[in-house]
């Protein structure tokens, strides 16, 4: 919060009712100087610098100790009587004489300060002296949300050359005008730069809320914030990240990351889905970019489709509550095994021969979240082959990375069964089919034997 200062101006004037002492000595002509008992009126009005009326301030006549506060219209009006001489010359009565008006502001402390000290007289327009008390309004406007019962509002105010020693101000509430008010009151012409800010709690003694700081100088006039704060604003400030869509049995993901709004320290994270409640795992946490540590909460696979609502709050050690919601869509993921094919010599065949290397490629559709658990295995005559499961890059569909390779050894009977298991995130797709065997042997490569020539030779004789 933040004060300005005012400059005071007071205008007095000495105002005189004519009255009798006594039933035997009447108001009138007489033939000497008598002495009576009147009333009169001493007046005055004191202003701030921009004329407005300055209401609380507190007149006093030093020698007969009678007193009067300003109102609305920053008038007072000390009524008395003194005595006085009736002049047979004049046939009126002379002043009632000098008395010496002061001008007091009450402090927070129930202390009074000396304002204006000056001799009254009749008609006299009074000059402020270099120094002297002056008052100035607070006014804070507000905004707050639905439900909040306000309870205690204090200003703080301090010179910014000696920030630790701070006055506490308590403000009012005022509802019609929906703003904190009060007054405060400062030495004018010190050259001294000032600090305000208002802070709130609700009727439970809660802190709640704090204005950003107000500066200004003792030269200043009302201290009036130039748009309402949000009077409710100690909560923690929380960014939530969670999918928007899932399928079904798959878990969900929530980081949570959230700051105290004003220094202080967040004590409490959960999530709260289908009217239970879960807090972070102590071991997994994540730093995010800004370097803000977020907190990881795993909420346990839905157990039907439709819409779930994800309420996230975080509670800070003032006891302030930042609740936000996430809807997660929770679907079936489309998941089907359509087709075994296998290939032969680059070409679809529906029949094996024995010898021959075939591909088979599992053909199937499964879009399951990115961070699913898909697994996929081919079983052929007794051997089993797990595919590594990918997901294909731009597309929400999963596939694999390397098909089946298989040699199609002698020893297969008429007929060859593949059977292709999908599994997703625990639940089980299967798919079969049979291939038979072709009437055409693939040819077996066999080395060549050239036959031995076992025949017996005769050779000639041999010349002498």
């Amino acid at each position: 919060m933040k004060y300005r200062n005012l400059s005071l101006s007071l205008v007095v004037g000495l105002g005189m009712m004519l009255g009798s002492c006594t039933k035997d000595s009447p108001l009138g002509i007489v033939d000497h100087d008598t002495d009576v008992v009147v009333g009169f009126n001493v007046t005055g009005k004191v202003l701030d610098k921009d004329g407005k009326p300055v209401v609380g301030a507190r007149a006093k006549l030093l020698k007969s100790g009678l007193t009067c506060v300003t109102g609305s219209d920053g008038v007072y009006i000390i009524k008395g009587e003194g005595k006085a001489k009736l002049s047979k010359r004049t046939a009126s009565v002379d002043t009632v004489g000098e008395d010496t008006v002061v001008v007091l502001i009450a402090n927070e402390h129930g202390d009074s300060s000396e304002v204006v000290k000056t001799v009254v007289e009749s008609g006299i327009v009074m000059d402020l002296p270099t120094t002297y008390i002056v008052q100035r309004e607070i006014a804070c406007p507000y905004v707050t949300a639905d439900g909040i019962d306000i309870g205690k509002i204090e200003a703080t105010v301090y010179d910014i050359a000696v920030p630790a020693i701070q006055k506490i101000i308590v403000l009012s509430n005022d509802k019609t005008r929906k703003a904190f008010t009060s007054f405060a009151y400062f030495s004018s012409a010190t050259n001294k730069n000032y600090v305000l800010f208002v802070k709130v709690y609700d009727k439970t003694g809660k802190f709640i809320g704090l204005s950003s700081n107000y500066e200004f100088t003792d030269q200043f006039g009302n201290l009036a914030f130039a748009t309402p704060f949000q009077c409710d604003n100690a909560k923690p400030v929380v960014t939530v990240k969670a999918p928007t869509k899932i399928y079904l049995k798959e878990s969900i993901t929530v980081e949570v990351s959230a700051v105290d709004s004003f220094g202080g320290s967040i004590v409490s994270y959960k999530v709260i889905a289908n009217g239970k409640e879960y807090i972070p795992s102590s071991i997994l946490s994540k730093i995010s970019a800004n370097g803000t540590a977020s907190k990881v909460i795993t909420v346990p696979s839905p157990l039907d489709t439709g819409s779930l609502t994800l309420e996230t709050k975080v509670t800070d050690n003032d006891g302030n509550i930042t609740t936000k919601e996430n809807v997660v869509s929770v679907t079936k993921p489309s998941i089907e095994i359509l087709n075994i094919t296998m290939i032969s010599n680059r070409l679809e065949v529906s029949n094996y021969s024995i010898g021959d290397t075939v591909t088979i490629i599992p053909g199937y559709i499964c879009n399951a979240h990115s961070d699913a658990n898909v697994q996929v295995k081919v079983e052929v005559a007794g051997e089993t082959f797990n595919l590594e499961s990918i997901l294909e890059s731009g597309s929400p569909y999963w596939t694999f990375k390397e098909p089946v390779k298989y040699f199609i050894p002698a020893n297969v009977s008429e007929s060859l069964t593949v059977k292709v298991t999908l599994t997703v995130n625990g639940e089980v797709f299967t798919k079969e089919r049979v291939f038979t065997k072709s009437a055409v042997v693939a040819p077996i490569d066999t080395p060549i034997v050239t036959p031995i020539d076992t025949t017996e030779k005769v050779l000639p004789p041999k010349k002498p």
